[in-house]
């Protein structure tokens, strides 16, 4: 009749047993979350295109979240020059932005150059090509820069109408038209017209035409700021849009 006696004490010692074989989980912990910053790009004017390592990312004024390490900051705006800067965001750094972007200069006339002097060619012997008797015709200038080559030809029809047209840069003119005349040159009647041009919304120009030396000029005869030369039309001109 001892039996009843050890069971509890048996009870306890499998209660003992069990819980030593018990292993505690601790509830799991979040990690931590790497702090990251922040770009606020504002510019001059509103409105700007905001590329982050060539990624669209909005227009100014605009706030980019999220950000760390180093990142190329682009802002683009059509008819203005683009901008570009390297950016470095640590931890929760906000960095903030505010720039202007440049128009880009748009050619409407030809620029003011210094006067050179370039002599007349006179031919020393008698030349077997015939000398134009007007100069009607076409004539280009063109203008070299160290960022962009821009050319304009004057197309003189024979009657008194004609076009004047910029080519090489997009900022360029569409071709306009002109009227033009001529008279003798008081200066020196026997040998020179000047031939008054007035092409569109660009105001009259006076040129110098030397019927000898076939030469369409800016200034005096003998002093040229700016000498045209003489080139040959194609069979429907060299317009385009004229027709």
């Amino acid at each position: 009749m001892r039996m009843p006696g050890k069971f509890p004490l048996l009870l306890v010692i499998t209660v003992i047993l069990i819980a030593g074989c018990i292993t505690i989980v601790p509830e799991d912990t979040p990690g931590e979350i790497p702090a990251t910053g922040s770009v606020e790009v504002s510019s001059t004017p509103p409105g700007v295109e905001v590329y982050l390592d060539n990624v669209y990312r909005g227009t100014t004024p605009v706030t980019v979240f999220d950000l760390s390490g180093s990142h190329i900051l682009e802002l683009r705006l059509r008819d203005h020059q683009s901008w570009s800067k390297s950016i470095l965001l640590e931890g929760d750094t906000k960095v903030s932005v505010d720039t202007s972007l440049a128009p880009v200069p748009v050619i409407t006339s030809l620029p003011a150059l210094t006067p050179t002097t370039v002599p007349m060619t006179r031919p020393t012997t008698r030349s077997t090509t015939p000398v134009p008797e007007t100069p009607a015709g076409c004539w280009i200038y063109e203008i070299v820069q160290t960022d962009f080559t821009v050319s304009y030809t004057y197309e003189l029809d024979s009657g008194g109408t004609g076009w004047v047209i910029c080519k090489g840069i997009d900022k360029c003119l569409p071709p306009q038209e002109l009227t033009w005349s001529q008279n003798p040159d008081p200066l020196d009647p026997e040998r020179s017209v000047l031939v008054a041009i007035h092409p569109a919304n660009l105001g009259e120009r006076v040129l110098t035409w030397d019927a000898r030396a076939d030469i369409l000029a800016y200034g005096e005869s003998d002093n040229h700021v700016i000498v045209l030369r003489r080139i040959t039309c194609s069979q429907k001109g060299l317009t385009i849009g004229a027709a």
